[in-house]
C-alpha cells in the first residue's frame, strides 16, 4: 500500500472513530423539568434512578413519591422519556439533588449528570424526614442510559 493510501485509510478510520465518540447535538440532549429538586413522599431508603419510557410505569412512579398531591405532567412517551433521581430518604431537611444535563454518544449511550449536595456539620437543618427527587423530561432515546453523579457538602460556616 503506498503512503498516501495508508495516510487516507488512517484518516478515515480516525475520523470514523471520532464521529462515534462525539457528543449528539444540544437540541438532543435537552432537558425540560417536571419537578426540581422537591421533598417527596414515598419509602425509598436509598439513591435509586430510573429511565421511564411509558405512561404506566411514569404514573406508578409519579404516585409513589406525589400520591395525589400532584397531577401527573403529560408525557408523549413515543417522543419523550423521562429521567428520574432520588437520593432516597434523609434525616433531615437541607438535600437537594438535580439533573445538569445530559451527553450522548453518536453511538447511542446516554449519561444523565446528576448534583446531589447535603447539609455540612455546621448547617441548622430541620429534623423532618426528607426524600429528595429530580424528574425531567427528554428526548426518547432507547439505547443504555448512565447516571453519572457529583455529590458536594453544603458548609454553612458564617451563615
Amino acid at each position: 500500500m503506498t503512503r498516501p493510501l495508508q495516510a487516507a485509510v488512517l484518516t478515515g478510520l480516525l475520523c470514523g472513530v471520532w464521529a462515534c465518540a462525539s457528543p449528539l447535538a444540544p437540541a438532543d440532549t435537552q432537558l425540560t423539568p417536571l419537578t426540581g429538586s422537591t421533598d417527596a413522599g414515598g419509602d425509598i431508603r436509598g439513591e435509586a434512578t430510573w429511565v421511564v419510557r411509558d405512561a404506566e410505569t411514569f404514573a406508578r412512579l409519579w404516585a409513589q413519591f406525589f400520591g395525589r398531591q400532584r397531577e401527573v405532567p403529560a408525557v408523549d412517551f413515543s417522543q419523550h422519556m423521562v429521567v428520574v433521581a432520588t437520593m432516597g430518604q434523609q434525616p433531615t431537611a437541607g438535600y437537594a439533588i438535580e439533573i445538569t444535563g445530559m451527553t450522548a454518544s453518536r453511538g447511542g449511550e446516554l449519561a444523565v449528570h446528576v448534583r446531589t449536595t447535603s447539609p455540612g456539620a455546621n448547617c441548622g437543618v430541620a429534623t423532618v424526614l426528607a426524600t429528595p427527587v429530580v424528574m425531567s423530561r427528554a428526548r426518547r432515546m432507547d439505547g443504555p442510559v448512565r447516571f453519572e453523579f457529583t455529590r458536594s457538602t453544603r458548609d454553612c460556616a458564617g451563615r
